[in-house]
């Protein structure tokens, strides 16, 4: 082989041996950022480690990401790299852990979703449902900060975005009912001990249901060790033995909503009188029986019925023509992960990592008021839409994913040999020098161009892309927009001291406390 090239040849990446595991395994857990940021330094843009006893390759510039996410298809398979995580195997066959050709046929079935596309969500009163949550939250909160001495309220913005948030996808996936506005807990009467009060459901019979999930999402992010063993009358479980029990709890009260859902013409499970249509206040302008009428069926609509299922009954449309095929065990699936504690938890992350970094700007919160004050609908706020792409950007409520190679691939001049670990960091690509300028400032005028903004997913990575980019964006989207308006126009806050603001990375990004604030009415 000639000098020149030898010189142009693929370079190996070098895994170091298993006996690196533990310690590479503990840098990466205690801090993600910093792990991954110092090895890019020292090792490039792609580079090998142990966690656990597994050999990974990491791509952790936005270049070497794009070149994984474009070829995955051909190159690479998510069903090979999430098997290896046991818990998660408690989620069944999705889109998300699928391959080849269930994968495309799932994702196209799950394309002709309502919750896949933004105007749908505007079309069909999804947007007027959220709004109307997001109201009846905000005066709840309200009501709570005018009995207080101090006219304070102090809250765990994590904790309490991540029950609002399941709140929210369990009324909108599952049809649990909006509850009638009312006082509720104002007298501070409530369950919760020490100083954060997260007391504030909005959405019927959610309690039972999240607890079930969080016993669920434990057990998904857990190793997998099934213990449940008894012995002098004490019984020990673990989290992954629990959360089985939950998953088949769960999938109990899943198959009798999507029975429900499937079989009636006129659903009847959800109270038209409970969705306050007539309301006159500006985030809930729509009146009359056309406008409940939507809403109701906003929250009745089956996005995953098949046409042989519906068909006899009737209620056969065009989105259920494309859902032939999805059978009864991929929707409960697809309901599963869509109202799970991930979901939750990942639109609370965003939230969260938006009210630190804005507790700390004051000038950009008066900005984003006069902004959202001015234009009450909150159709045309491309400022909020700026701040919160930089808040993606830099706080990816997940930091990467999970790859296998099928076959030898290149990466960035590096060659990767197949049946190899390969994790895409989000993390670090979208703090990229080479694609961001001033990549660690916090600057919202990166995204002053609409046609970057357009294309944010192809700018950074925080909801994938290309075939395997994220189905629930534009839901995930106005949840996130509609909260953060919701609190911009009702609420001052400030950070609270004693607490602990450092981000934890893993399992999803959040400040190691959470985030404790006192909110004001502004």
């Amino acid at each position: 082989m000639t000098d020149e090239a030898r010189a142009s040849a693929p370079v190996p990446v070098a895994i170091p041996p298993v006996y690196r595991g533990a310690a590479d395994t503990s840098s990466f857990a205690s801090n993600a950022l910093k792990f991954l940021s110092e090895r890019r330094l020292q090792q490039g843009e792609v580079f090998g480690c142990r966690i656990v006893t597994w050999g990974v390759v990491f791509a952790a510039s936005h270049a070497a990401v794009n070149e994984v996410l474009v070829d995955e298809n051909d190159s690479f398979s998510a069903k090979a790299a999430y098997s290896l995580f046991t818990g998660l195997n408690l989620f069944g066959e999705n889109v998300l852990f699928s391959d080849g050709e269930k994968h495309n046929r799932l994702r196209q079935l799950l394309l002709e979703s309502d919750f896949a596309h933004t105007d749908r969500l505007v079309e069909k009163k999804y947007v007027h449902l959220i709004r109307m949550i997001v109201e009846n939250f905000t005066e709840a909160m309200s009501l709570k900060v005018k009995v207080k001495s101090t006219n304070k309220l102090e809250i765990n913005v994590y904790d309490t975005m991540k029950t609002l948030c399941g709140d929210l996808l369990a009324g909108i996936f599952l049809g649990f009912k909006i509850k009638e506005k009312s006082k509720g807990n104002v007298k501070g009467n409530c369950k919760c001990k020490g100083k954060s009060c997260n007391c504030i459901a909005v959405v019927e019979g959610t309690e039972h249901f999240q607890d079930l999930q969080s016993k669920f999402w434990r057990a998904s992010t857990s190793s997998g060790i099934k213990l449940n063993v008894s012995f002098f009358g004490v019984s020990l479980k673990s989290a992954y033995a629990k959360g089985e029990v939950a998953k088949w709890q769960i999938l109990d009260i899943l198959k009798s909503i999507d029975k429900k859902r499937v079989s009636e013409t006129e659903p009847t499970s959800i109270s038209t009188t409970t969705l306050k249509a007539e309301n006159s206040s500006p985030i809930n302008s729509d009146s009359g029986s056309d406008s409940k009428a939507k809403l109701h069926e906003a929250q009745c609509r089956c996005p995953f019925v098949s046409m042989s299922e519906s068909k006899s009954e009737g209620n056969l449309n065009a989105s259920s023509e494309k859902m032939m095929g999805m059978t009864e065990e991929e929707r409960l699936n697809h309901y599963l992960m869509f109202s799970s504690s991930l979901v939750a938890k990942s639109i609370a992350s965003v939230i969260t990592s938006f009210m630190l970094e804005i507790a700390r700007r004051p000038e950009i919160l008066d900005k984003l008021k006069r902004e959202i004050r001015s234009n009450a609908e909150n159709a045309n706020n491309s400022y909020l839409d700026r701040v919160i792409l930089e808040v993606e950007r830099l706080y990816p409520p997940i930091i990467g994913c999970c790859r296998y190679s099928k076959k030898d691939v290149q990466i960035r001049g590096k060659s990767i040999p197949s049946g190899c670990n390969v994790w895409c960091s989000f993390l670090t690509s979208n703090r990229d020098p080479e694609h961001f300028s001033d990549p660690l400032a916090f600057r919202p005028d990166r995204w002053n161009n609409e046609t970057v903004r357009k294309k944010d997913d192809l700018v950074h990575f925080s909801f994938g892309a290309f075939s395997r980019s994220c189905l629930g964006k534009p839901l995930a989207k106005v949840v996130v927009r509609e909260m953060i308006a919701g609190m911009i126009l009702n609420f001052d806050w400030q950070t609270l001291p004693n607490q602990n603001l450092e981000y934890r990375w893993l399992p999803v990004v959040r400040p190691v406390d959470g985030l404790n604030i006192s909110l004001s009415k502004c």
